[in-house]
């Protein structure tokens, strides 16, 4: 009732005083607190009539086209106030969550880090932390969470489950899930924990328990790049090839310049017999990063079973100088010493390539050697 009352006071003076910025924010202000999201969009446009540029309307405005999921408008608003010389927190955390959401996760990392004081409000702070995970910056992402005051059990959860997602991408298998366990112990269905779990347990061969990971991730989230992802490789693992690049293609709508997607979609081509996707997908990878030895000696390899030896050779070369455990180079150079009529050394190099132990580390790399130990000819 009492909100009821601040929004009818202040519309009685907005009748004597119909272009007070003050007021009018207040206003639109108090309507989305009660949810009434029309009338405040009503009263937004009638904001900008008479005071667009208001340092209060702008932000508004700016919070509106976020709330439409206009992140390109937003980032101009927010923009705009800092070069106004407005400081205030919610403007760097407004304009570097606007720039995230346009996938720029290095645009967003800098505005925050270009801001003269901490940050008081721990929202804030996670996202430095987020925009530090995607940056690839993971011993700096951690470090940044010790900034995290999760005095709230929500908030700790969200906490624990980055942290869970950050020691997951270095590798770092166990506490990636000591956190997730300790995060799903205050949130069964906290995103990062259950991503993180499902990759553990891939990564320990756990298959059924994983894909079920991934299955309760897509139900949150069902654009999740990185649970496609790893749909997609179970797939691939119980020889489902096309259910296995539709979830890959999933994947890369989601997170189009992921090099590992390119490339374990690539493996599912080769798979169903689609040579020229795969080398598309490959072409595609490599163009993102030359230097990856999977994604040359892959190449290697399709360019080998469509029978151009000679691209074939160069690209193995190539990738084993880049790394000569990688086990798509060594693939492409057992199929050109065949091709040579070395079969002999051709299958003993085949069968040193089983010997090695698997890596266990969760990195693109130990599941592409899974992979292909668990789809050996």
């Amino acid at each position: 009732m009492e909100q009821v009352y601040q929004i009818d006071r202040l519309l009685s003076y907005l009748e004597h005083d119909p272009g007070n910025p003050v007021l009018l924010c207040n206003l639109i202000h108090s309507l989305l607190e009660n949810r009434r999201i029309d009338e405040a969009r009503e009263w937004l446009q009638k904001a900008l009539i008479h005071a667009s540029e208001d340092p209060g309307v702008i932000a508004l405005q700016g919070q509106f086209y976020l709330g439409d999921g206009d992140a390109l408008n937003a980032e101009c608003n927010f923009q705009k106030l800092l070069d106004l010389g407005h400081t205030h927190e919610s403007v760097f955390y407004n304009l570097a969550y606007a720039s995230l959401l346009q996938g720029n996760a290095h645009k967003a990392k800098d505005i925050l880090k270009s801001a003269d004081t901490p940050f008081l409000q721990a929202a804030t702070c996670l996202l430095l932390v987020r925009c530090l995970h995607q940056t690839g910056d993971l011993d700096e992402a951690l470090a940044a969470l010790s900034d995290v005051h999760a005095d709230e059990a929500v908030l700790a959860a969200q906490v624990n489950g980055i942290r869970a997602l950050i020691y997951l991408d270095k590798e770092d298998l166990q506490e990636s899930r000591q956190w997730a366990e300790k995060t799903m112990a205050i949130d069964p269905g906290n995103f990062e924990a259950l991503i993180a779990m499902a990759y553990c347990d891939f990564s320990a061969a756990e298959l059924d328990t994983a894909s079920y990971f991934f299955d309760r991730v897509l139900k949150i989230r069902p654009d999740s790049g990185r649970a496609h992802l790893g749909k997609g490789l179970l797939m691939s693992l119980s020889n489902q090839q096309s259910k296995a690049i539709e979830h890959f293609n999933q994947a890369l709508r989601d997170m189009p310049e992921h090099l590992g997607t390119w490339n374990a979609k690539a493996w599912a081509e080769i798979l169903q017999g689609e040579f020229k996707q795969a080398e598309q997908s490959l072409l595609a990878a490599r163009n993102l990063e030359p230097r990856f030895a999977e994604t040359q000696g892959t190449l290697a390899v399709v360019y080998a079973v469509q029978g151009k030896w000679d691209q074939a050779e160069k690209l193995a070369k190539l990738a084993m100088r880049l790394d000569k455990y990688a086990f798509s180079a060594q693939f492409a150079q057992v199929l050109v010493m065949e091709n040579k009529g070395d079969t002999g050394t051709a299958r003993q190099r085949l069968d040193a390539i089983y010997q090695r132990p698997v890596s266990q580390n969760g990195s693109l790399e130990s599941h592409i050697q899974q992979f292909l130990h668990r789809t050996k000819p």
